[in-house]
């Protein structure tokens, strides 16, 4: 693993130390390979959020991943010790999550190691979709999903709750105020905060 520290102890310890430093903080690994991450910017790209790759057979550094036009090359510190995840999908993709607290979001790099993946396009089904027309919720859902609606106050006591298939409305009496609606099904979870007069 490179590491490299100043020679001079008396510098502070801001952006001149660091980027002269390598401190790496995360790591993890898959069968075909080890990643590393660095608090701050890494050997190869010079940016936070740098990903060094290392072939997990032989320990050789194969390459690096970075953050690209898609975060605006940004990105904050890896502060967390297990701030990467790996998954290998089936064609050999492999798919690298890496917190990122500075920007609220985790950044998801998509990677084919022998050029030869070949992705599948991957159909999401619907998920309902709650909304507000003055008292009534209108919930949206394809004909043959199954969900659970439920009304909570914001203190996250349940007011009101119904199930079935299909769209469908209702007027909630006597449930007033400032509340949050969700709606559960197999496609998915979505929140709604709703003002119910």
């Amino acid at each position: 693993v490179p590491y490299k520290f100043p020679a001079d102890w008396s510098q502070s310890l801001d952006g001149r130390v660091l980027d002269t430093c390598l401190f790496p903080t995360t790591m993890t690994a898959d069968a075909d390979y080890v990643y590393l991450g660095y608090v701050d910017k890494g050997p190869d790209a010079h940016r936070n959020g740098e990903v060094s790759l290392f072939d997990a057979r032989t320990g050789v550094r194969t390459g690096y991943i970075a953050p690209g036009p898609e975060t605006n090359y940004l990105s904050g510190w890896f502060d967390l010790w297990h701030a990467i995840n790996s998954y290998t999908m089936p064609d050999g993709q492999k798919l690298l999550m890496a917190e990122e607290d500075y920007g609220g979001k985790v950044n998801v790099y998509k990677w084919c190691p022998t050029g030869i993946c070949q992705t599948k396009s991957v159909q999401i089904p619907a998920a309902p979709s709650l909304r507000q027309i003055g008292r009534t919720l209108v919930l949206e859902s394809p004909a043959a999903s199954h969900w659970t609606i439920s009304v909570r106050s914001l203190t996250g006591h349940l007011l009101w709750k119904s199930s079935g298939t299909g769209p469908a409305s209702w007027s909630p009496t006597p449930v007033r105020g400032p509340v949050v609606g969700t709606v559960s099904s197999p496609q998915g979870t979505s929140s709604t905060s709703l003002f119910l007069p």
